[in-house]
């Protein structure tokens, strides 16, 4: 073999190389991420609080999904974001004045916190806080990230200027979902007293688009309505018209 021939024939074991490298971790990053959303669709379908031995081990998979993949993933982050939002879901939201200090990127990924970490609303809380604030940064025009990063903001007791800008935001992106109207709704209902008189605009055109949809929608909007204390602003400035 000459030393033309020789040239292009390294380039491809090379490239070859590099490529089974990649293809090897994106593989590692896929399987673990699969077995974490098996973990999260589980727990949608039973609806309750999940075990902390069960989140701590979707943890660790996310986590490794994360660390494998080649690049930085939005899809990856977000999926951490949801295993740390379940995990004390049915625990009280109290608001706090002032606002958590987002654990950085590189501690997440170092410092899981395993079973015993789990139990803590306040922690895991702060970790989905956080988690999401990583995916909106990577997927800054998908309305569900933005939507969700307004949800952790809220369970770890943060309703402020940021919290209102998140639902305008989520809103502008995704103005005809149902479900993006959804969650403007219930997140705005929730946090009606803490809302800046624009976000209030777009939370009550978001409850008026919900009852458009349907029958079903409107008995969504009116339980959701009792539960947050807001029946007379919904029959009154919503289902009037």
């Amino acid at each position: 073999m000459t030393l033309r021939q020789i040239g292009p024939a390294l380039l491809a074991v090379l490239l070859g190389g590099v490529l089974a490298i990649l293809g090897s971790r994106w593989l590692i990053a896929e399987w673990n991420g699969e077995m974490a959303q098996t973990s999260l669709n589980n727990w949608a379908e039973q609806g309750g609080q999940p075990a902390p031995a069960a989140v701590a081990r979707a943890e660790a998979q996310a986590i490794q999904s994360i660390r494998f993949h080649p690049g930085r993933s939005g899809e990856h982050w977000d999926r951490l974001g949801r295993i740390y939002a379940w995990a004390n879901w049915e625990a009280p939201i109290t608001l706090v004045d002032t606002q958590p200090a987002l654990i950085a990127a590189e501690r997440l990924l170092a410092e899981p916190i395993g079973e015993a970490g789990a139990q803590s609303a306040e922690r895991t809380r702060l970790r989905a806080f956080s988690a999401y604030d990583q995916a909106v940064s990577l997927r800054p025009l998908w309305p569900y990230g933005k939507l969700r990063l307004a949800s952790a903001r809220l369970s770890a007791g943060v309703a402020d200027a940021r919290f209102n800008a998140l639902l305008r935001e989520g809103f502008e992106l995704g103005p005809w979902r149902r479900s993006v109207n959804r969650e403007v709704a219930r997140l705005g209902l929730m946090a009606w007293d803490y809302l800046e008189p624009a976000t209030r605009f777009v939370v009550l055109e978001a409850c008026r688009r919900t009852a458009g949809f349907g029958r079903g929608d409107v008995a969504w909007l009116r339980t959701l309505a009792d539960q947050t204390g807001r029946r007379a602003l919904i029959d009154g400035l919503v289902l009037a018209r």
